[in-house]
């Protein structure tokens, strides 16, 4: 497998993570002159291939309701190239009170498995997790995956070294009191292989992604959870015209 990595600025012993400050925000003429390749608000459910979990449209949201699935996913076909910004609010419902949970987004799929399945086929995952067991931490996580098969995912690395993020803004008490949702945004050049994570608790900052190589056109794209009922809105992908 071709080696990637995440390219963040670093405190080499402590392993610490800083976003990166914006110059500015894209001006609107700018966006005005963008693809809207898909948008959706949720008044129904057509369109989408549910692959495993509870899944439903309510309340103007696409909910995932199963608090003990650990891995749900739900698919839509989106032909992704160039230069593609994703976004989507997500609010919480249920099933933190384990102290565990998660939701993201498979991005570039080649094709769904359409099963319960670990990857999604050929894809990037983007991953915001809550694993105190694991980080030793009472704050949300950001990781990327990159899938190869419905068995075969991993991180993408910096160096060999597994490489989450810190979201230190974000806890899960934030989460379950807000009646806000988390709006996520992310941008990926597939032509120079580059992302950009827009950073959701933090006006004007983002994290940036190396990628390491130029990336395959996608066809679809793929809501997941872990353990935790959500729901999704407002999910947007644009093609940036150059």
């Amino acid at each position: 497998m071709m080696k990637h990595r995440i390219a963040l600025c670093m405190m080499a012993a402590a392993a610490v993570v800083f976003p990166h400050t914006l110059c500015a925000q894209p001006a609107q003429q700018e966006r005005q002159q963008d693809e809207q390749l898909f948008f959706d608000e949720f008044e129904f459910l057509t369109g989408w291939e549910e692959g495993n979990g509870t899944w439903s449209v309510e309340d103007g949201m696409l909910k995932q309701l199963d608090t003990t699935d650990r891995i749900t996913h739900i698919s839509r076909m989106v032909r992704q190239k160039g230069t593609v910004f994703y976004e989507f609010d997500v609010y919480y419902l249920d099933g933190l009170e384990d102290r565990d949970g998660g939701f993201g987004i498979h991005i570039l799929i080649d094709e769904p498995t359409g099963l319960r399945s670990w990857g999604q086929n050929r894809s990037l995952l983007l991953w915001i997790t809550y694993d105190p067991i694991i980080y030793g931490t009472d704050h949300f996580y950001l990781q990327v995956y990159e899938s190869e098969s419905a068995v075969n995912m991993d991180f993408l690395n910096m160096t060999g070294d597994e490489y989450p993020v810190p979201l230190s803004l974000f806890s899960p008490e934030d989460f379950i009191t807000s009646s806000d949702p988390v709006h996520i945004r992310l941008e990926v050049n597939t032509v120079l292989g580059t992302g950009i994570l827009y950073n959701p608790f933090e006006t004007g900052t983002f994290y940036p992604i190396d990628l390491g190589a130029p990336l395959w056109e996608g066809k679809y794209i793929s809501l997941r959870t872990n353990s935790m009922a959500v729901g999704f809105d407002n999910v947007r992908v644009v093609e940036k015209k150059q």
